[in-house]
C-alpha cells in the first residue's frame, strides 16, 4: 500500500529565498541565513526541514518547508503503529493545489497564478506556477467581508511575489470552487486590476486534498516537499517503486507457467515416441512374451552378420586419400595392395590372409651408402597416423633391398601393416584349425574316432 500524508498549513512555513548559486544536492544553511537574514529561525534544532530548488526566470530559488520536529513525529508514530509508512508528509495547499490543476489545468506553466480555492468556511490563496507552489495564504470567509479577505490575501502575494521572488509580476486570478457567484469575479478584478475568472470544481475540503495527495502518491517522483524526510527510515523497495512489487510477482507466475509448458511438451512427445512405437510393433499384440522373443532373436541372426560388418568392415577410401601425403618427398610409392577378406574361414592367426596391407616404398641412399632417413620417417609417420591406427595399428618394416638403377642407387622397403592381434585360447586355435582342415578335405572326418578326440583334448 502506497500513503501520502498531508499536514495542515497552520503546522507549516513556507517561503521562498534566493539563492546565489545553481541548485546543488545540499542545503547550506549558514549560507542561506548570510543572503536572507530573516531565515535565522531555521537554523533551530527543534524543526524539520526539505527544500526544493527552482528557478524563475534567470533567478535560483531555494523554497523551504519547516514544521516543528516532535509535531511530525508524533504523526509518523501513528502510522507506524499501523505498519504503514507513508512516502512522504506533504503541506496540505501543496496537495490541493495538484488536485485543482487536475481538475482545471493551468493555461501556461512558465506564467504565475494565483488560484482562490474555496472550501465551506475558509478558502486558501495559492502563488504557483503551473503545479509548483510558490507560497500560499489561508482566508477565513466571513459573511459580509469575502471581497475584502481575498483582496488582502492576492495583494499579499503579489507584494510577496515583487520583493521576494524579484520582480515576478501576477497577471491571473482563478476563482476556483462550487457555484461561485459571477459577480464577485468582477467586483474582485474592479479592486485588484487583474484578470479575475472563475472555475468550476469540487469544494476545496478534507476529501479534495486526499485526492491531491493519491495524485502525488500515483508518482512516487513528484517534486514535492517532504516534512519527514529526515525522520523516515530507509522504505522497502514495493513502497518506493509500487510497480515493482506486482513485476516479480508476474515474472514467478511466467517461470511457473512456462515451467509446466515445458513438461508438457516433453510429455506430449513421450507420448508421441511411444505411439509411433507402438504403430510400428503392432504385429506384437496378442502374441506371447516367448513368441516376441523368438521373433527378436531371429532378426538378431539374420542381421547379425551385417552389423557386424558394418561396425568392423574397413574404410578404404581414407586411407588411400591420406597415403600421398604421407609420403615423404624424396620418395615414391612403387605398390599398394590391401585385403580384407570378410567372408572367409577363420584362422589360428587372423591377420594371415584375412585383412592387410602392405606397402613398397623407395627411396635413394645418401652419398656415403647409409639407409634412407625417410623409410624410417614414413614407417613412424603411418604409425601415428589416425586413419591407420583405427584398423592396422601394427605396422612393421619387413625388409630392405638394395637396387643399382641408372645414376642411382635405390633402396626398396618392404612395410606390412596389419590389425589388432586378438588372443585366442590354445583350445580356440585347435578348434579353428580343424574346421579349416575339414573345410579343405571336404567335410570328412580325420579318420579319428569321437572317443580319440576327446581324450586327445
Amino acid at each position: 500500500m502506497i500513503i501520502e500524508a498531508g499536514v495542515s498549513d497552520t503546522a507549516v512555513f513556507y517561503s521562498g529565498y534566493s539563492s546565489p548559486k545553481e541548485a546543488s544536492k545540499k542545503l547550506n544553511m549558514d549560507e542561506l541565513i548570510s543572503e536572507n537574514p530573516r531565515a535565522a529561525f531555521l537554523g533551530s534544532s527543534d524543526l524539520v526541514l526539505d527544500w526544493i530548488p527552482a528557478q524563475l526566470g534567470e533567478n535560483h530559488f531555494k523554497f523551504l518547508g519547516a514544521s516543528k520536529q516532535s509535531y511530525i513525529h508524533t504523526i509518523l508514530k501513528d502510522f507506524h503503529s499501523l505498519d504503514l509508512h507513508p512516502i512522504r508528509m506533504e503541506p496540505g495547499p501543496g496537495a490541493a493545489l495538484r488536485a485543482a490543476c487536475h481538475c482545471f489545468p493551468s493555461p501556461s506553466r512558465t506564467e504565475p497564478e494565483i488560484r482562490i480555492l474555496f472550501g465551506q468556511d475558509k478558502a486558501w490563496a495559492i502563488l504557483s506556477q503551473g503545479q509548483f507552489p510558490l507560497g500560499w495564504q489561508r482566508i477565513t470567509l466571513e459573511q459580509g467581508l469575502v471581497e475584502d479577505k481575498i483582496f488582502s490575501a492576492v495583494k499579499s502575494l503579489v507584494v510577496y511575489a515583487r520583493w521576494r521572488l524579484k520582480g515576478m509580476e501576477v497577471e491571473r486570478v482563478l476563482l476556483q470552487g462550487d457555484k461561485i457567484p459571477e459577480e464577485l469575479a468582477a467586483k474582485l478584478s474592479g479592486m485588484l486590476h487583474l484578470s479575475v475568472q472563475c472555475a468550476s470544481s469540487p469544494v476545496c475540503d478534507g476529501n479534495f486534498i486526499a485526492f491531491g495527495l493519491a495524485l502525488g502518491a500515483l508518482k512516487p517522483d513528484t517534486q514535492a516537499i517532504n516534512l519527514a524526510r529526515s525522520l523516515q527510515k530507509s522504505l522497502p523497495l514495493s513502497v518506493i517503486f509500487p510497480r515493482l512489487q506486482a513485476g516479480i510477482a508476474l515474472c514467478v507466475v511466467s517461470l511457473v507457467l512456462l515451467s509446466m509448458w515445458l513438461h508438457v511438451s516433453d510429455l506430449g512427445h513421450k507420448v508421441k515416441k511411444l505411439k509411433r512405437e507402438n504403430a510400428q510393433a503392432s504385429w506384437a499384440i496378442g502374441k506371447k512374451a516367448y513368441l516376441i522373443k523368438l521373433h527378436n532373436k531371429g532378426l538378431l541372426d539374420e542381421a547379425g552378420p551385417l552389423s557386424d560388418y558394418l561396425t568392423d568392415r574397413v574404410l578404404w577410401a581414407p586411407i588411400l586419400e591420406g597415403l600421398p601425403g604421407l609420403l615423404p618427398s624424396n620418395a615414391r610409392l612403387v605398390e599398394f595392395r590391401g585385403e580384407d577378406n570378410i567372408w572367409s574361414k577363420q584362422t589360428s592367426d587372423r591377420e594371415v590372409g584375412e585383412r592387410f596391407i602392405s606397402i613398397r616404398l623407395a627411396a635413394k641412399f645418401s652419398p656415403e651408402g647409409r639407409m634412407p632417413q625417410a623409410i624410417d620417417g614414413f614407417v613412424d609417420t603411418i604409425r601415428n597416423s589416425a586413419v591407420f591406427i583405427k584398423n592396422f595399428p601394427r605396422v612393421q618394416l619387413q625388409g630392405i633391398n638394395w637396387r643399382k638403377d641408372i645414376g642411382s642407387e635405390m633402396a626398396y622397403a618392404q612395410i606390412s601393416c596389419l590389425p589388432k592381434q586378438i588372443k585366442r585360447s590354445s583350445w580356440e586355435i585347435k578348434m579353428i584349425e580343424e574346421d579349416a582342415e575339414k573345410s579343405k578335405t571336404g567335410g570328412k572326418d580325420s579318420g579319428k574316432t569321437k572317443k580319440e578326440t576327446t581324450r586327445e583334448e
